[in-house]
């Protein structure tokens, strides 16, 4: 391959385990689950993020950089893991998150991911959708802020939206030989993996890795924004600077349907669905990745009579920007001592 680490900073709870998943208790009894738990990778990372920061952020250290400079949405899974990784390694980091609000209320910037990033020593710069718009993209922001940085006598380093290059694609590329080892130590055969895809670093990866290993299993990726054709073409951009032959049609299927009107957002059935899963299996799958990839499997008739290893990416802090939709399907909370007339 073209492009191949030459160095890792390995700081994530890895390997993580696989289990399985109770599946007949929400209503899954023709397709078998277990789950690949990467949202134990850590309490502070929890998620699919940290593995390619390992790669990512090395590069930084090799290269002579002190900061590290990333963009994502206000509640950024990302953001927050490359925040908790700076701090970790000695490094600055600098966040572009795009706000839900003109302005940003105190909850936004009090709240989940944001709060986590900014205990980390993390600084924040807000931009609005259409701010992203004028700009020219996500890109364009961020070689704005490194041209600032550097200006100020800084040696700043890009980490693309979701860690999402070829070099970060090497943290699902090994997980993808992780989970391999795995399922021959446990003597379980897969059919299907299925993963959330909100950049396409993580399909790309899982994708390529299975690909090299010649499993026979297929991987899925569900998007949680766009559409296929979207994340076809991001994944074969990365293709292409790995020096892969293959195509992204070829190695891995993507699903549409599921994004619930756009990314981040939910209709309240699937916020009824979510808190019927965590309340009957103990699972907690979050509004913005994780649960509308698993709906792909209580929905699909692909998955029927399947045995499918789901991807765990984590995303729990992002709930809490969520509590006020949760709410009406959560149980009341009573005084243990009720007053007395």
């Amino acid at each position: 391959m073209k492009v191949v680490p030459t160095s890792r900073i390995r700081m994530g709870n890895l390997p993580t385990p696989i289990e399985f998943f109770k599946g007949a208790r929400v209503g899954l009894h023709n397709v078998e689950v277990y789950l690949k738990r990467d949202d134990y990778s850590g309490l502070e990372f929890t998620g699919n993020k940290i593995r390619k920061l390992e790669f990512l952020v090395a590069d930084a250290i090799k290269s002579g950089c002190d900061c590290l400079v990333t963009i994502g949405a206000l509640q950024s899974n990302h953001c927050r893991a490359t925040a908790i990784m700076a701090a970790r390694a000695g490094l600055d980091c600098y966040l572009l998150l795009r706000k839900s609000q003109v302005p940003p209320t105190q909850k936004d910037e009090l709240e989940g991911n944001v709060l986590y990033s900014r205990l980390a020593g993390a600084k924040l710069k807000f931009f609005s959708l259409e701010e992203l718009r004028g700009s020219g993209g996500y890109d364009v922001l961020l070689k704005k802020m490194t041209q600032q940085l550097q200006k100020e006598n800084k040696k700043p380093y890009i980490i693309p939206l979701g860690g999402s290059n070829a070099l970060g694609s090497w943290g699902y590329i090994e997980a993808m030989r992780e989970i391999d080892e795995q399922l021959n130590e446990l003597k379980l055969h897969i059919d299907d993996i299925v993963v959330a895809t909100g950049s396409a670093g993580t399909l790309a990866g899982l994708a390529v890795g299975n690909h090299l290993a010649n499993t026979g299993i297929t991987v899925h990726g569900v998007c949680v924004s766009d559409n296929p054709k979207f994340f076809h073409s991001e994944i074969n951009g990365i293709l292409d600077t790995l020096g892969i032959q293959k195509r992204s049609e070829d190695i891995c299927t993507i699903h549409g349907g599921y994004v619930s009107g756009g990314y981040g957002k939910c209709t309240p059935e699937d916020y009824k669905k979510i808190y019927h899963i965590s309340s009957q299996t103990g699972v907690m799958l979050d509004p913005v990745y994780t649960y509308k990839a698993f709906r792909a499997i209580l929905e699909d008739p692909a998955f029927a009579n399947r045995r499918v290893l789901f991807i765990h990416t984590g995303g729990q802090y992002g709930i809490f920007a969520h509590s006020t939709q949760f709410l009406p399907y959560l149980n009341p909370i009573t005084d243990l001592f009720p007053s007395k007339l």
